[in-house]
Parts: structure tokens; C-alpha cells; sequence
């Protein structure tokens, strides 16, 4: 894994010279259209810059699998429980690099701005796809503000609804369960069993996996099926709270190398 600001251009942003020279690529019409978009984008991105700046996350494709695997549980506790919200800083999925300030308590509204860039095409400018900001009230129910921008022509509520979810998907499992972590020091190397971690940026990058759910199969037929859990347990203070858990169904005759969690819960 290897993250510069060539693989992942629109970490360029956070450098105030990049702003002079128009550098990201805008869907519009005309060239009207596009100075009225890149106007919004600077003013939406200044506004937020200093939550923007807390933190670079590089989110694995295990992790994000693992997360979708919990989507469910995720949404029931935040559609009934009063939790409060607060996902900042600038999260790396693939080539998607996607600049976030979200906030919200039980007593108020929530406010989100969301910017999200894809960063596939190396060397060469980042494609602006989706940019707004507004309220929402509950999963599903949002006031953005008048401008917003999505790559194409359609500007579909159900498109924000799910961006702003999956976010908040990942930061609440990142809270809720047992992950690992690498922090990634600027203009570092690490390496481990799996791969080599390369961080060429300036900035410091905390990689997200997911090897506590993770089982290694070492016969044919083998399977292991199950679902995520909310366990109430109690904090070093004594406060009761919440922590996801996994809970395996079923195994099957076989040699298994069980994942650290699973073997925990056993």
C-alpha cells in the first residue's frame, strides 16, 4: 500500500497554493458553471479546512467489508439510541479520498460537509464527485445548503443518504469495535507479514484493519458464519457501554486458525 499526493492527489488541497491554480476537475456545462462550482468547493473547503486537517484515515478493504458486515446493528443504534456524532478529518478508500466534518448531539441537529474526490487517474488532477453541506435530523432526513454539486446531472437525495452512511458507518465501527491500528509517520515505511505500508506524504495516516475478524481456513468445507453484537460491558470508570462484538454460528469439521477476537469470545 502506497499513499502519496501523485496516487492521491486531492491530499494536495491541504496545501493553500494548490487552490491558485484551479487544479481540480469540475463537471459543468460551461466555463460560467464551472468558476460558480470551484467558487463554492474553495469557500465550503476554507470554511472546514481546520476540521478537515485532524486527521488522515486509510480505511483497508477488509475493514470496509467488515463494517458493511455490521451496517445493520450500526443504524439501529443510531436511529434509537442518543449518541453523539462526531466524525472529522479526511478518510482513504481506494482511490476515493473523501474530506468530512460531521457533527451532531442528541438535543440538536446534525451538520455535515461532505467532499468526495476519486483519484484514479495518477499524475492528473482529482475528479470532484460530490461536494455539499447541511443539517440532517436521523438518518434520511437532511436540509442541504443551495449549492450542491455531484459529478453528472443527477442530484439524488438517495446518492447523499448513502455517502454521509457509509462515513458514519466506518467511524462508528472504528469507536464500537476491537480494531487495529498503524499509525503511518510522514515519509515512512512499515512493513508486517501482509505488505509493505508506504506513507509519502507529509502528513501522518492512521491505517485501519480489520484482522480481529478475520479466520484462516486451512481445510476444504471449512465455513464460519455469523453475526456482529452489541455488548453492553462496563469502561475502566465503571460507565456502562457499548462495544460490537462478534458472534460466531457454526463451524464446520475442519482446521481453522481462529481470528484474535473469535478465540476472545470463545
Amino acid at each position: 500500500m502506497r499513499i502519496t499526493t501523485r496516487t492521491h492527489s486531492a491530499l494536495a488541497l491541504l496545501n493553500p497554493t494548490y487552490w491558485k491554480h484551479n487544479n481540480v476537475a469540475i463537471h459543468a456545462d460551461d466555463y460560467a458553471e464551472y468558476i460558480k462550482k470551484y467558487n463554492y468547493l474553495s469557500s465550503i473547503f476554507s470554511e472546514n479546512k481546520s476540521h478537515f486537517n485532524t486527521k488522515i484515515t486509510y480505511v483497508s478493504e477488509p475493514f470496509y467489508d467488515a463494517a458493511q458486515i455490521a451496517r445493520d446493528s450500526l443504524i439501529k443504534m443510531f436511529d434509537s439510541d442518543s449518541i453523539d456524532i462526531l466524525v472529522q478529518g479526511i478518510y482513504i478508500l481506494s482511490k476515493r479520498v473523501i474530506y468530512v466534518n460531521m457533527h451532531s448531539t442528541p438535543q440538536n441537529d446534525g451538520h455535515c460537509t461532505y467532499i468526495e474526490f476519486d483519484c484514479s487517474f495518477k499524475d492528473k488532477a482529482p475528479v470532484l464527485v460530490a461536494c455539499f453541506s447541511g443539517s440532517f435530523n436521523k438518518l434520511g432526513s437532511y436540509h442541504l445548503a443551495p449549492h450542491y454539486i455531484e459529478k453528472g446531472e443527477a442530484k439524488n437525495m438517495n446518492v447523499v443518504d448513502s455517502l454521509i452512511v457509509d462515513i458514519l458507518i466506518l467511524a462508528m465501527f472504528k469507536k464500537y469495535a476491537k480494531v487495529e491500528t498503524k499509525y503511518l509517520k510522514p515519509h515512512s515505511r512499515v512493513r508486517d507479514i501482509k505488505c509493505k505500508y508506504i506513507n509519502d506524504t507529509n502528513y501522518n495516516i492512521l491505517h485501519l484493519d480489520s484482522k480481529w475478524f478475520t479466520t484462516l481456513v486451512k481445510s476444504d468445507g471449512f465455513k464460519v458464519r455469523g453475526h456482529f453484537r452489541l455488548q453492553p460491558k462496563k469502561d475502566k470508570n465503571g460507565k456502562w457501554i457499548k462495544e460490537l462484538i462478534w458472534i460466531s454460528d457454526f463451524e464446520k469439521l475442519g482446521y481453522t486458525s481462529k481470528a484474535r477476537k473469535l478465540a476472545f469470545i470463545d
